[in-house]
């Protein structure tokens, strides 16, 4: 099951950290896939708010160190380090940028 999953309940996007037994740590996979949905929120005029929650009762304890060292087992098929070449700062985008409304 993915690591960031996005759901629509009419106008708002729910993005849910979903990693429960790592306390919701972020991946690089995960960062990307959120960028994704706040790329996706932000040309889709439907969207009027975003929510980003945690499963299993955490929101998020940081950044998972060892997955980030290498060392956890990679199972996703995302490939995070093509992503990451083609966009550098995308792992800063994916934690910073956020939905504007517009009129």
């Amino acid at each position: 099951m993915p690591d960031a999953l996005v759901e629509r309940d009419g106008h708002v996007m729910i993005i849910t950290m979903n990693r429960p037994a790592r306390m919701n740590a972020i991946t690089g996979p995960m960062l990307i896939r959120m960028y994704d949905a706040y790329e996706e929120a932000s040309n889709d005029p439907e969207v009027r708010c975003i929510v980003v929650t945690g499963a299993g009762g955490n929101f998020c304890s940081g950044a998972d160190l060892r997955a980030m060292a290498g060392d956890a087992e990679q199972s996703d098929p995302l490939d995070t380090r093509a992503r990451m070449a083609e966009d550098p700062d995308i792992v800063y985008k994916a934690l910073f940028r956020h939905y504007r409304p517009t009129k």
